[in-house]
């Protein structure tokens, strides 16, 4: 495409790719033309070929300095035409085209005249935002609600001298942001893991993982999301949810031990079990792994066996895994080490 370049010229240069030119030449082309734009450089969302998982891209306008989000590769590659910086994934949500999980919330989006985004789980404030004259852009995407720990938070911050709000789940972008004038509203939602999506537990419990195929056939549990997707992405043979754990602290914690020489985890409730083996060279306390039912007869009991075979300890909520395991010969039953909500 041959544009002028130079002031009083009436030659055409070769072709000019800078965006400024571009833009000057496709709004005095059409409107239509302006409209269909696409951007082709840019990278496509790997993580939703074949997933339910959408990409939420975070774009950012120089003119009113405020961000746009959107889960759509076309709208994406539109405002990129348009003039918008492109300022890559900000967060991955569940494609609103799929079935959202059990517990998982509903995400809005909203925009305004000055090209800026708004994202609610809140309906109240959905609606509000609605009456007030937002442009109503349906669900964005499906996430995880807030305290949840199948996903990561994401935070919102607001700018009260441009009148713009931000989404990141980057602590470091969000102190970086705070640092430029943003002020921090909180935990909006929580962004769906793209390793591995799993039902949210129900508010006041978070959901415990078990791994298999752990040095010496060992078995291991995590509360942490971090923990669990960096082990899926190693290589761990991840078997799900094990069972819930409390949210809240409680007054019987369950405490995480680690051997080195062995390279096994133990999980205990007995206080004098955890110090008397950290006082060893063999093990090291790594603190509380979650929180228990404080209540030895509710809630649903975790028991506890012991294989002599791998010297390991097994936990498991299931009572036919748990007498499967006994009939085997390879495990002693060692009681219902705690109970669980």
């Amino acid at each position: 495409m041959g544009l002028i370049t130079s002031d009083g010229s009436n030659s055409l240069t070769g072709t000019d790719t800078r965006m400024g030119a571009f833009t000057l030449y496709a709004r005095i082309k059409s409107e239509a033309y302006w409209n269909s734009l696409q951007v082709g450089n840019l990278p496509g969302c790997k993580q939703a070929t074949g997933t339910t998982t959408s990409c939420v891209w975070r774009l950012y306008n120089p003119g009113y300095k405020n961000y746009v989000y959107t889960t759509s590769f076309d709208k994406r590659n539109n405002y990129v035409a348009r003039g918008y910086t492109y300022d890559g994934v900000g967060f991955f949500g569940r494609n609103p085209i799929s079935t959202k999980l059990p517990n998982q919330v509903r995400v809005y989006q909203l925009e305004n005249g000055n090209g800026g985004s708004m994202l609610t789980a809140n309906a109240d404030e959905y609606s509000a935002l609605k009456n007030a004259g937002w442009l109503d852009q349906g669900t964005a995407f499906y996430a995880d609600p807030v305290g949840s720990n199948t996903g990561y938070a994401v935070y919102r911050l607001f700018n009260s001298s441009i009148g713009a709000h931000i989404w990141t789940k980057s602590l470091s972008n969000k102190k970086s942001l705070e640092s430029a004038g943003y002020v921090s509203e909180g935990v909006a939602f929580h962004a769906i893991s793209e390793v591995r999506q799993e039902n949210p537990a129900p508010e006041g419990q978070y959901n415990v993982y078990r791994f298999s195929n752990m040095p010496e056939n060992r078995h291991f549990w995590t509360k942490d999301v971090t923990e669990r997707d960096s082990m899926i992405t190693r290589g761990y043979k991840y078997e799900g949810i094990a069972w819930r754990a409390s949210a809240p602290n409680t007054s019987k914690p369950v405490y995480r031990l680690y051997s080195p020489t062995m390279k096994k985890h133990l999980y205990t409730t007995d206080a004098y079990e955890r110090d008397v083996l950290n006082k060893t060279s063999s093990w090291r306390y790594e603190g509380v792994a979650w929180y228990s039912n404080p209540s030895s007869t509710g809630g649903v009991p975790v028991y506890r066996l012991y294989s002599s075979f791998n010297t390991a300890h097994f936990f498991t909520t299931s009572s036919y895994e748990r007498d499967v395991l006994r009939r085997s010969g390879a495990f002693r039953y060692e009681g219902i080490a705690w109970q669980q909500p």
